[in-house]
C-alpha cells in the first residue's frame, strides 16, 4: 500500500465525519431542538407512552393534508397525579379518529413535549446521518493507524532508481531498448478510486438509514421507496468493489520505463515494448494544459498493439507523457518527413497524405482544394475551398502523431502554392 493510501483514507474519514456531524446538527437543532426532525425521532422512541388530550385549536386542523406535520400547543397529559400542558408534534393521519381529529391520541412524552409516531423516512434520515459519522470515524481511525504503522512511501517517478532500475533493466536489454532513462509506476490510490470510496461509504450510511426505514415503515409506499434506495446503495457498493478489483487486476505493480530506444511497460500480466522508430503517439495533446494532468494517452506499436496509459492511474503522468511525446516525435518526425518528401504515402491511422493531397476512406482532397486547417480540443478539421467538396474532420485523440500530420499538410500546401 502506498503511503498516499492511508493519508487519503484519513482525510476522507475526516471529511465524512464532518459532513455527518453537520447533517446531524441540522437535523437535531432546526428549527428548534424540540421540533426538529431528530428531536421528533428521539422523543417518539425513548419517550414515556401516555394519552394526550388535544386542544380545540389542534382539533380544528382535521381537514389538513394527512402527511402534514401538526404542531399542537396547549396539549395536556397526566404525569402521575399532575396534569401537564405542553406541545404535541405529529401528523394528521396519526392523530385522526375517523374523518376528524379525536380528543385524545396515543403519544410519547419526552421532557415537556409529546410526540406522535413520525414517518418511517424520518428514522432513515437520522440513522443515515449518524451512520455517516460512524463510517467517517472508522475511516479516520484506519487511516491514522495505517499511517502510524508506516508503508513503503509514495509511488512516483523513481528518481532514486537512476539509469537501468533493476526491475526493468533485464527487460530493456532483452528488447534492445538500451538504458532506462526514467521509470514510473502506477498509483496505489487514484482520484477515481477516492471518488468510488466516497460513494461507497455514503452508500453504506444510506443503507443504514434504509434498514431503519424498513423496520419502522407501516406504509407500503415507504417500504417500496426505501427498498429502491437500498437496491441503489447496494449497487453503488458493488460497483465500487468491482471497479477496485478491475483496477487492481489491470494495473497492479505496473512499471513504465522511458528508455534510450523505446518505451517499456511491465506488469504482473503482460509486457509491452515499442521502439521509438516504430511507435505512434495517440492522445490528448500536451498543449491542452487543463487536461494534461490526468488525460490518458496511448502508444501504438507495429501490428496494431496499443498500450494506453490511464492518466488517473499513473503517478506523474505529465512527465511520463512529456518523455514519451518528445521521443516519439523526435524519431517519427524525421522518418515521416523523409517519406513524404520522397513521394511515399504516409499514414496516420485511417488518413493518408502524400505529395498530391490527403485521403481518408473514399474522400480525397488535393492541396489546391484545401482552404485551411482548424484545430480545437477535439478535432482537426480540413476545410475545402469549394462547398461541393467534403470537409474532413479527424478526432485529435484518435489520430496518431497529429502534430506531424499538420506539419506535412502545411508543407503540401506550400508546395502547391509554389507551383501556382
Amino acid at each position: 500500500m502506498s503511503a498516499a493510501t492511508p493519508r487519503a483514507v484519513k482525510v476522507l474519514g475526516l471529511m465524512l465525519t464532518g459532513l455527518g456531524i453537520v447533517a446531524s446538527i441540522l437535523l437535531f437543532v432546526l428549527p428548534t431542538p424540540a421540533s426538529s426532525l431528530g428531536g421528533w425521532v428521539v422523543g417518539s422512541t425513548v419517550g414515556r407512552p401516555t394519552t394526550v388530550e388535544l386542544p380545540y385549536l389542534c382539533r380544528s386542523y382535521g381537514r389538513a393534508e394527512p402527511s402534514r406535520k401538526l404542531t399542537c400547543p396547549g396539549a395536556t397529559w397526566q404525569d402521575g397525579d399532575q396534569k401537564v400542558t405542553g406541545t404535541l408534534y405529529g401528523r394528521r393521519q396519526d392523530l385522526t379518529t375517523g374523518d376528524e381529529l379525536g380528543d385524545h391520541v396515543d403519544a410519547r412524552v419526552f421532557g415537556s413535549t409529546a410526540y406522535a409516531r413520525p414517518p418511517a423516512s424520518n428514522y432513515g434520515v437520522v440513522i443515515a446521518a449518524l451512520a455517516l459519522v460512524v463510517v467517517g470515524l472508522a475511516s479516520t481511525a484506519f487511516g491514522t493507524l495505517a499511517t502510524a504503522l508506516g508503508g513503503p512511501g509514495e509511488a512516483s517517478v523513481s528518481g532514486d532508481a537512476g539509469p537501468n532500475p533493476s526491475p526493468l533493466r533485464p527487460l530493456a536489454e532483452r528488447h534492445g531498448l538500451g538504458q532506462v532513462i526514467s521509470a514510473y509506476r502506477t498509483s496505489e490510490f487514484s482520484m477515481a478510486e477516492l471518488i468510488l470510496v466516497i460513494a461507497a461509504q455514503l452508500a453504506l450510511a444510506v443503507m443504514a438509514g434504509v434498514v431503519a426505514t424498513l423496520v419502522t415503515a407501516e406504509d407500503h409506499v415507504d417500504v417500496i421507496i426505501a427498498a429502491g434506495i437500498g437496491v441503489a446503495a447496494v449497487g453503488a457498493v458493488g460497483f465500487r468493489l468491482r471497479k477496485r478489483h478491475h483496477w487492481r487486476r489491470r494495473h497492479r505493480g505496473a512499471l513504465a520505463g522511458v528508455c534510450e530506444h523505446g518505451v517499456l511497460v511491465s506488469s504482473a500480466e503482460h509486457t509491452f515494448a515499442c521502439r521509438w522508430s516504430e511507435a505512434e503517439f495517440i492522445g490528448t495533446p500536451v498543449a491542452l494544459s487543463a487536461l494534461a494532468a490526468t488525460a490518458p494517452f496511448s502508444i501504438r506499436a507495429p501490428g496494431g498493439r496499443t498500450f494506453t496509459f490511464d492518466g488517473d492511474s499513473w503517478d506523474e503522468i505529465r512527465l511520463l507523457r512529456g518523455s514519451v511525446y518528445e521521443n516519439v516525435y523526435r524519431v517519427a518526425a524525421e522518418r515521416l518527413h523523409a517519406d513524404f518528401h520522397a513521394g511515399r504515402d504516409v499514414t496516420f491511422g485511417d488518413v493518408t497524405v502524400n505529395r498530391a493531397g490527403v485521403t481518408r476512406g473514399g474522400t480525397s482532397l488535393p492541396y489546391e482544394e484545401i482552404r485551411g486547417l482548424v484545430r480545437d480540443n477535439d478535432n482537426l478539421t480540413i476545410l475545402p475551398r469549394r462547398a461541393s467538396l467534403p470537409t474532413v474532420r479527424l478526432p485529435v485523440a484518435a489520430t496518431p502523431n497529429v502534430e506531424i500530420l499538420m506539419q506535412l499538410l502545411g508543407r503540401g500546401k506550400e508546395h502547391a502554392n509554389a507551383r501556382h
